[in-house]
């Protein structure tokens, strides 16, 4: 290599260079060691004073280079801030030389990576500062480094190189990450730790310092990181060491991991929300261990019940604290919860710790929680509902004694009583009739009919009284059998013919088509139709109409109904009349004996023959009473 291979021609336009200078005996001997040596001397503002024919193989035929030309005019804009950067290290620092890399621009194929050093050159008295840039063509193994710059680009890992602060490198996740919209604007950063939560940035510059003094990556930590649109993101986070165009850097990688910070949010609020909700249950709760039996948590209303603070009971089972009054209960209700997964309305007796026994139902059910299973027990203090309990079946049974008892008084003494009324009647009767004679007094004879119809009023209430203490008794006796509904009213209607026409009512009935035969005992639906056909003539004023309908129904039953134009009654007096001796409690009705066992007799005769029983009624303007019976097939 001679002193004029180094030389700038005269018609490139650039300055010789002396070949006795320090740099001219610096470049002759890189070029003996290494002939593929690059080298391109520059100015401060870069621009190029000369290169040496290597470098002009390389860049192929560009155009001859000119004083005004510069070294940022041969490489890729990408690559102009690291220079810049190298320049002013070398102007501002003592150091000689810089690593530098970057790709240089060509008219054709693919452009050339060179990477290498800018080396300050020795000053000669009268010169200005120059440089020399001395690099060499590493294209052919760049190919590895692109590929694991692609890697980096695309990993769901964020990772940023920064140095002092300043980034170097930032992947497009880093960028979306920190609310950048290119990863290359990254390298505008001048602080990452700017973008670390105030909260944060303490736990941040601790692991940052420490990986830096020892030289080793950081255990992972979790800290918060605020976007340049303030939004904040929950990451995990690595920070490790590295060699970045020959000097130390920093890499620091993240992981977005705010999905699952707020899953972790939600379920501890979960959790909360529900050992809240179970605190302030009057049940007991307790949660135990499947295997070993021991509690593991409590609730209030446990120690309260037991009487044993929640510190006394974690870690100890139900047979250490004694709480079983019989410990056989407990391995019957484990039973039980093994064969079926849960437990419900289990009755124990749990033994407190002052020595009282109480009643509890209890309720249990398996769950699973970290590869683990519990046993969840929910019980009640049922000791107050047991002794009501057995209170109301005392009561019951008092009341039904007490029923008893009624039933048979009033049937001994209907009994008693229809012996002497039959007798008061018949000799009223013979009486009456004058059957041994003439009777002169015609006062007399008016004594004995009202002596007869009293003994009939009292005799029908009598009857009425035993009916119904047979009723509640369960003596009724039912025979079925196949009747013409209508033809056994119209039996009826002529026993009571004349109370019709002394009360000046009329009667109308609306036969059907057919003979409408009823599956029923005649001698209680005869019993029904005299109860349902006297309290229409009762109640019905004179002058007024009384309707008697029959009909068959879809049902395959058969609707008989009497219907009056009478007083009526309220909602309130029918459920009045429904009930065992109740009457409405009106003046008109009050002109009327009887004691208000007509119609609940009724109903249960219709009921004990497979019938219904309905009334519909309004004041003023009647009532009509519907029973249905079955059809006789």
């Amino acid at each position: 290599m001679t002193t004029g291979q180094l030389e700038s021609k005269s018609d490139a336009g650039l300055a010789a260079l002396p070949a006795s200078s320090a740099c001219a005996q610096l470049c002759r001997s890189a070029e003996i060691i290494c002939p593929s040596v690059i080298l391109i001397g520059i100015d401060i503002e870069g621009h190029i004073l000369w290169m040496n024919e290597q470098a002009r193989a390389v860049l192929y035929g560009l155009p001859p280079t000119h004083k005004t030309d510069t070294i940022f005019q041969l490489i890729e804009t990408v690559d102009h801030p690291a220079l810049t950067s190298n320049l002013r290290t070398l102007v501002r620092t003592c150091v000689n030389a810089v690593q530098i890399a970057f790709h240089l621009k060509t008219p054709m194929g693919k452009a050339p990576y060179l990477r290498g050093h800018i080396i300050t050159t020795p000053k000669d008295p009268d010169s200005t500062d120059t440089y020399v840039i001395s690099v060499h063509d590493v294209t052919p193994y760049s190919s590895e480094d692109d590929h694991f710059h692609k890697i980096i680009h695309q990993a769901l890992e964020a990772t940023i190189v920064h140095r002092d602060g300043k980034v170097l490198y930032a992947n497009q996740k880093s960028a979306d990450i920190f609310g950048v919209e290119d990863h290359q604007k990254m390298l505008d950063i001048h602080d990452v730790h700017s973008f670390i939560h105030p909260h944060d940035k303490d736990l941040f510059e601790q692991r940052d310092n420490h990986t830096k003094s020892e030289g080793i990556s950081s255990e992972e930590f979790e800290c918060r990181l605020i976007s340049e649109k303030e939004k904040i993101t929950w990451v995990r986070c690595r920070i490790g060491t590295i060699l970045w165009n020959g000097r130390p850097a920093t890499v620091t990688t993240f992981i977005d991991i705010t999905d699952k910070k707020s899953e972790e949010h939600a379920q501890r609020e979960r959790e909360k929300l529900f050992t809240r909700i179970l605190e302030i249950s009057p049940d007991v709760v307790a949660i135990s261990d499947c295997e070993s039996g021991e509690y593991l948590w409590v609730n209030t209303a446990f120690s309260r019940f037991f009487g044993i603070p929640a510190k006394e009971v974690y870690g100890r089972t139900s047979l250490e604290l004694g709480i079983w009054h019989s410990p056989e209960q407990r391995t019957q209700l484990l039973e039980i919860l093994e064969e079926k997964g849960v437990v419900e309305n289990f009755e124990a007796r749990a033994h407190l710790a002052n020595g009282q026994i109480h009643d509890t139902s209890l309720a249990a059910t398996k769950i699973r929680f970290m590869s683990n299973d519990y046993i969840v027990t929910v019980g009640r203090d049922i000791t107050q509902q047991k002794r009501q309990q057995k209170d109301l079946e005392n009561s019951i049974v008092a009341a039904e004694l007490a029923n008893r008892s009624k039933t048979d008084f009033l049937t001994n003494m209907s009994h008693e009583l229809r012996t002497p009324l039959n007798a008061i009647i018949g000799f009223s009767s013979l009486i009456s009739g004058q059957v041994h004679g003439v009777i002169t007094a015609p006062k007399y004879i008016e004594y004995a009919d009202d002596i007869q119809n009293a003994g009939r009023h009292l005799l029908h209430i009598v009857n009425d009284l035993l009916d119904m203490s047979r009723i509640e008794a369960g003596k009724i006796d039912i025979y079925l059998e196949a009747f013409d509904i209508l033809e056994t009213y119209e039996q009826i209607e002529r026993l009571l013919r004349e109370r019709i026409i002394e009360a000046g009512l009329r009667i109308t009935i609306h036969p059907p088509s057919q003979p409408l035969l009823v599956w029923a005992d005649i001698s209680r639906t005869k019993q029904i139709m005299i109860n349902l056909l006297s309290n229409a003539i009762k109640f019905t004023p004179k002058g007024g109409d009384i309707h008697v309908s029959a009909k068959a129904k879809d049902d395959g039953s058969i609707a008989f109904s009497i219907k009056d134009t009478g007083i009526g009654m309220t909602e309130d007096e029918i459920a009045t009349a429904l009930s065992p001796f109740g009457q409405s409690d009106t003046s008109y009705t009050r002109q009327h004996d009887g004691i208000g066992l007509g119609i609940p007799i009724v109903e249960h005769l219709t009921t004990l023959q497979n019938g219904t029983f309905s009334i519909q009624s309004k004041p003023g303007e009647g009532t009509t009473v519907t029973i249905t019976l079955p059809q006789a097939s």
